[in-house]
């Protein structure tokens, strides 16, 4: 957890998490939304300094949610669900080659509106946007269609992932998180 401290009561989170399936080097699913995270980081380091910025990492999405263990954005969000997040932007499986990039939208009422080049699609529910939403906290989540998937697999590699959609989702990431905090 990395906190930019800011001069107001906006309070955002961008996260991502980092543990990947056994069998997979976990390229896509997700050193990607990673290092999303932390360029997001690099970024918006000077930018809104009325915001109070969390970046995330997550342990355990990937299993042990699912065995009802308190880790991961679980076991975060329990901790400080009296933080009254505007919104969480979550980076999970971003610039699969050969796949559609999306931007799933939770809680789309609560947030102002904003332009994305994505196509926007209702929310997922199944990674860590989950949790935030279970508090009623506005969730976005950049993510990767693709028809063929290799996450989970010892295919999702480095050669799977396009840069510079990764490149690009970042860069509408930081637009978003503008539009959204201004």
């Amino acid at each position: 957890v990395a906190e930019r401290p800011g001069s107001g009561n906006k309070k955002v989170v961008l996260g991502a998490h980092y543990d990947a399936a056994p069998i997979g080097q976990g390229a896509c699913d997700n050193a990607s939304g990673t290092a999303c995270v932390l360029e997001m980081a690099r970024l918006l380091k000077d930018e809104l300094p009325e915001v109070n910025f969390e970046f995330v990492f997550f342990d355990a999405e990937e299993y042990c949610e699912n065995a009802g263990l308190p880790l991961g954005s679980l076991a975060y969000t329990a901790q400080h669900a009296d933080r009254k997040w505007d919104f969480f932007m979550n980076f999970d499986s971003v610039g699969i080659a050969f796949a559609e990039n999306v931007l799933h939208v939770g809680r789309a009422e609560l947030l102002k509106e904003f332009e994305t080049i994505y196509p926007k699609q209702g929310i997922k529910l199944a990674g860590d946007d989950r949790n935030f939403d279970k508090l009623g906290v506005p969730t976005l989540w950049y993510n990767s269609h693709a028809t063929f998937k290799d996450f989970h697999t010892p295919l999702d590699t480095i050669a799977t992932l396009n840069m510079q959609d990764i490149a690009d989702c970042v860069e509408d990431a930081v637009k978003v998180t503008r539009q959204l905090c201004r």
